[in-house]
């Protein structure tokens, strides 16, 4: 994982997962290449998105995600 300051509310990152490892009749590799961004609302809430790049044939292509995060 790298990530990045871009201001003191908004950061990103890239990353690359291997969310699992596995022989190929136990379901097989899942590699991942991902990039996200979080913005901070307030100190205690947090909006993200995030965008995921499957590199195998046993991974899915696409996914995709958005949070929203409040620490009490």
């Amino acid at each position: 994982v790298f990530g990045k300051s871009f201001t003191d509310r908004c950061r990103g990152f890239v990353e690359l997962a291997a969310e699992q490892l596995a022989a190929p009749g136990d379901g097989g590799n899942v590699v991942t290449a991902n990039v996200g961004t979080a913005y901070l609302v307030t100190p205690l809430v947090q909006v993200d998105f995030a965008i995921a790049r499957g590199l195998n044939d046993r991974t899915p292509d696409l996914a995709w995600t958005v949070g929203l995060s409040v620490k009490f």
